[in-house]
């Protein structure tokens, strides 16, 4: 899965991430649905959402959620959807030293980080679900965060370079 993030949320990452470490996470909420059915179809895609956002924010300290979802879909229709599992996590984290962060920053730290850190989580929670509800494998892509692309004067796609040098 890629996540598209602007130049302005890199440069917060890049601040923060040296200077911020992972105390835990743990899963807050989940649910599951599945049709009934589910095992008639040989083949589901995999539609997935996204959402990492700041909590709580304390003196060297903070708290992130990061709600992942995937929606098993037959013919990309996503009224039609086979399976759907939510995953909702708790992330908190500590800030080293005394760095001055403003909350716009640690809300764009929370939707790169938050996600990057609980992807691994919520991978293996689908897998294991999805055997549990007894339908199809539904194995997530690895995590990819990468820099929104613009065009060039040709029309041809390029990546933005998260650094601010193009």
């Amino acid at each position: 899965m890629k996540i598209k993030r602007t130049r302005e949320e890199f440069k917060s990452l890049a601040k923060i991430s040296s200077k911020c470490s992972l105390v835990n996470i743990f899963l807050l909420n989940c649910s599951v649905e599945r049709a009934i059915d589910a095992t008639s179809h040989q083949k589901i895609n995999a539609q997935i959402e996204a959402n990492g956002s700041l909590l709580r924010k304390e003196v060297n300290s903070f708290t992130a959620k990061a709600t992942l979802t995937v929606m098993g879909l037959m013919d990309g229709n996503k009224d039609d959807h086979v399976v759907k599992i939510t995953g909702e996590y708790m992330l908190s984290y500590k800030l080293a030293g005394d760095l001055e962060i403003g909350k716009d920053e640690l809300e764009n730290f929370c939707g790169i980080n938050a996600l990057y850190n609980a992807w691994p989580f919520f991978r293996e929670f689908v897998l294991s679900m999805s055997n549990r509800m007894d339908i199809p494998p539904l194995v997530l892509p690895l995590l990819s965060i990468a820099p929104e692309s613009t065009r060039n004067k040709e029309g041809d796609e390029v990546e933005k370079d998260p650094e601010g040098k193009d």
